[in-house]
């Protein structure tokens, strides 16, 4: 596998593209462990479009087991703002254990700041501590009207007392007992029971397989990219045999081009272009065409036939709206080709075209002729 790829019919460690494959892919429809782009695919998609992936993070719509989505999100675990459809809701919660570091109840008055301190709760279900009294917020209890358990987390800050009336010498005035002023909670316990995660990883098996199974399908088209490892760039000579709806001089220099991907077989991706004196008459992305090959020894020749009926309109990859595309009829067998739009003005190009394409060396683009 190569570092780095800017073909979709090549896999890449880095790979950009139109529909690129690689461990990190980026491109209008990436597949890829780390896929960026518009439509993604990947074990972690990142988008502004649609994302479809195990991890998805999304500002349009997210698919996947797990979601963070500004929009829409599809899947298992998936929250965000916006319209969330998640089917495994209830999230298992770590131990707070993991997201606090508790200190002893005593050390925390000769800590400084706050500080999350593991206490029991006694049958009532207040925070008891036999060495100090805690001193709770609005906001701390209320908190801790809602957990259920028999141990919290409280956030803490230690509280020494001003003493009312200043001491002497001989006699030091008593701040009285200090105490830890409780700002927040926390339950240390598990949020979901036993079984309440066996369901929700059940879940996520399920989602998973469903979104596993959709990239299968969706990626079809990258499969088969990669199975097109024989390339070559296609010309044939061509001459002008009239026009009508286009100013082309007689004498104008014509030529077709193709960029041909095959797997060597039956499929092939091919660009072709038409251009007569030097203005570009035709140049479209087809996988429709059919492609001749004749063995010449040490070279090979190609004949074409493509056919594309033309768009009314068409809207570029900067999404850009652009008039009437024109169509085009190519048949290198029949030594000709026609390029037609109907305008206005209506547009009618009519070429003769070789048969057989400029020789080529290399891998031939199909293993029988």
């Amino acid at each position: 596998m190569k570092f780095f790829s800017a073909s979709d019919y090549e896999p890449a460690v880095i790979a950009v593209g139109g529909a690129p494959v690689g461990i990190i892919a980026v491109g209008g429809f990436p597949l890829g462990v780390i896929a960026i782009g518009g439509l993604p695919m990947g074990l972690i998609s990142v988008s502004c479009g649609i994302a479809l992936g195990v991890v998805t993070f999304s500002c349009g719509v997210g698919v996947g087991v797990f979601g963070r989505v500004v929009g829409l999100g599809l899947g298992g675990d998936i929250r965000g703002v916006g319209l969330m459809l998640s089917w495994a809701k209830e999230f298992p919660a770590a131990r707070s254990v993991a997201r606090h570091e508790s200190i002893p109840v005593s050390d925390a008055l000769d800590a400084a700041g706050e500080n999350w301190v593991l206490v029991p709760l006694n049958a009532r279900g207040e925070l008891q501590s036999e060495e100090v009294r805690f001193d709770l917020s609005p906001k701390a209890r209320d908190q801790l009207g809602r957990i259920t358990g028999h141990r919290v987390y409280a956030k803490v800050r230690a509280v020494r007392p001003t003493p009312d009336e200043p001491g002497s010498f001989r006699d030091p005035a008593d701040p009285g007992e200090p105490y830890l002023a409780c700002s927040d909670v926390d339950s240390a316990e598990s949020k979901t029971s036993r079984r309440g995660q066996v369901g929700y990883w059940l879940k996520m098996a399920l989602v998973a397989a469903v979104v596993l199974a959709g990239m299968g399908v969706a990626s079809q088209t990258h499969v088969e990219n990669l199975t097109m490892t024989r390339s070559a760039n296609l010309s044939w000579q061509a001459r002008l045999l009239g026009s009508a709806g286009i100013e082309l001089p007689a004498e104008s220099a014509c030529s077709v081009t193709a960029l041909v991907h095959s797997d060597g077989e039956h499929r092939q991706d091919v660009d072709v272009g038409i251009q007569c004196g030097g203005v570009e008459l035709a140049d479209r992305s087809l996988d429709d065409c059919e492609l001749g090959q004749v063995d010449l020894g040490v070279h090979f020749s190609y004949r074409l036939r493509c056919n594309f009926g033309g768009e009314a309109e068409w809207t570029d990859d900067d999404g850009n709206t652009h008039a009437e595309l024109p169509g085009f009829d190519l048949d290198t067998s029949a030594q000709r080709a026609e390029i037609t739009a109907d305008g206005p003005p209506p547009l009618r190009v009519t070429l003769e075209v070789d048969e057989l394409s400029a020789p080529i060396t290399g891998e031939p683009l199909l293993s029988e002729p």
